[in-house]
């Protein structure tokens, strides 16, 4: 899948305001966390082919950062990684939870959810020595 150039925008936009408020220059346990908000604030009121494709232009703004600044590198796929998967759990207590009054909400929800599992296992796919450890 090719992320759109407002994708790339949206993305370019969350690393500027991750700057903002983290020291991305300390040791990525210290900030990953506080990221995480601003890059759950990033895929918001998305649909699921946006989540998709801002998921994509994550991975390939942190590829080369592997090479460059590890630290940076780390601590974005930390902070997506963990928006991800609060998210799919999230909306899978609320799928459990919500007695939806139309079907199309629901149809919509649940597609909403597998675009988040889809991205989460393109993330762990795209870098599995970050993936190994966060499982250890």
């Amino acid at each position: 899948m090719l992320a759109s150039d407002e994708s790339y925008e949206r993305v370019v936009a969350m690393i500027e305001e991750i700057d903002e408020c983290c020291e991305t220059c300390e040791d990525y346990d210290e900030w990953y966390d506080v990221a995480a908000s601003c890059v759950t604030d990033c895929f918001e009121e998305l649909a699921d082919n946006q989540i998709e494709m801002t998921c994509v232009a994550f991975i390939e703004y942190i590829e080369p950062q592997q090479t460059k600044d590890e630290n940076l590198a780390k601590g974005l796929f930390y902070a997506v990684h963990m928006s991800l998967t609060e998210y799919v759990e999230h909306k899978e207590r609320f799928l459990l939870d919500c007695n939806f009054d139309d079907d199309d909400d629901e149809r919509e929800a649940k597609v909403i959810l597998e675009a988040f599992k889809k991205c989460v296992k393109w993330l762990n796919h795209a870098f599995p020595e970050y993936s190994e450890e966060l499982e250890n």
